[in-house]
């Protein structure tokens, strides 16, 4: 059996980090900006490597991220602050 390198895989979305019944959720890789009066953060996602890819998403949706949000924000501070 020969094993081929895949090539080409950069555009290619990543796979599903969970799959609920409301549609497909994907893995957020970090918070490359934040706008406090807007409450709401740009987001890398993993496997998407182009800056157009980023893209705005309320604080809300990321706190059940903690070490992602105390990576951007600092562990002693809140992102309200």
């Amino acid at each position: 059996m020969n094993i081929k390198v895949a090539t080409g895989l950069d555009d290619c979305p990543p796979p599903p980090v969970h799959v609920s019944a409301d549609g497909i959720l994907w893995a957020e890789e970090s918070i490359v900006n934040a706008r406090k009066t807007k409450g709401d953060v740009l987001v890398g996602w993993t496997g998407f490597n182009d800056p157009k890819d980023n893209t705005w998403e309320p604080l809300e949706n990321l706190r059940h991220l903690p070490l992602l949000l105390d990576s951007y924000f600092g562990k002693d501070k809140t992102p309200d602050e």
